[in-house]
């Protein structure tokens, strides 16, 4: 999955980016400067030497998207349901204990991955100032011509 950021500071080897979320202005070009859109600050892997200011092009590996989203909403529904089940032979509270535990382990083993950094989106280009003022340019030419 890749997708246009901005680059808001940078730390070593490492990047501060503001991303716009998919469903706010995502087909829009002038979106960076327009204010209304809804934007999230992610940490990206730097190796091309982007600079605070910087709009690149971020890719995160779509597995690696599919595999937080299973994490996060579907295993601890799961597992909440199975320990339930499992242990409602043994005791009612019991029960009820290990299918709470059962849905937030998922979400402290989201957090341990998280926290390593083994799989942030990297940097993948910067996004020539030619390109985006282009896109903006050929977007005021064609509102122009059609009278808005």
């Amino acid at each position: 999955m890749k997708r246009e950021a901005l680059v808001v500071r940078t730390e070593a080897d490492r990047a501060v980016v503001s991303v716009l979320r998919e469903e706010a202005c995502a087909s829009c070009s002038g979106r960076h400067v327009c204010g209304s859109a809804k934007e999230t600050e992610i940490e990206v892997i730097n190796n091309i030497g982007a600079i605070t200011g910087d709009t690149v092009e971020i890719e995160a590996e779509s597995k690696t998207m599919l595999a937080y989203t299973a994490l996060l909403f579907l295993l601890p529904i799961i597992l909440a349901v199975g320990v339930y089940l499992l242990l409602s032979a043994v005791s009612e509270p019991i029960s009820y204990v290990g299918a709470l535990i059962g849905f937030v382990l998922p979400y402290i083993v989201a957090l341990m991955v998280d926290r390593s950094h083994a799989k942030l989106p990297i940097i993948v280009r910067i996004v020539a100032e030619q390109e985006i003022h282009g896109m903006c340019d050929s977007e005021n030419a064609d509102q122009k011509d059609s009278g808005t």
